[in-house]
Formats: C-alpha cells, sequence, structure tokens
C-alpha cells in the first residue's frame, strides 16, 4: 500500500515532465522551422501569414 502511494505521483511527475519536455523541444522545432520559412515567405510579395 505505502509502496503504491509513493510510485503513483512519482510516475506521474516523470509523465508529466516527459510531457512538459516533449512541448518544450517541439516549440524549439517550431521555432527553428517558422524562421527558417520566415526568410522564405518575406521575400514573396507582400503575403501576411497568420502567426499563432
Amino acid at each position: 500500500m505505502i509502496a503504491e502511494e509513493i510510485l503513483i505521483p512519482i510516475e506521474s511527475q516523470i509523465r508529466s515532465k516527459l510531457i512538459l519536455s516533449f512541448c518544450v523541444i517541439f516549440a524549439d522545432i517550431v521555432v527553428i522551422y517558422n524562421t527558417s520559412y520566415y526568410n522564405v515567405i518575406h521575400k514573396l510579395p507582400k503575403i501576411k501569414y497568420p502567426v499563432c
């Protein structure tokens, strides 16, 4: 009983940290992708793209 009560919160913490780090990595990829694309889009004649 005690072991389960200790393990479950740790497991959920690890899971939430993994999700958080995944989101951070994903955000970094999106930023890099957008910046490389921004240079291409910026050269197009006055077409504006919505940025999230």
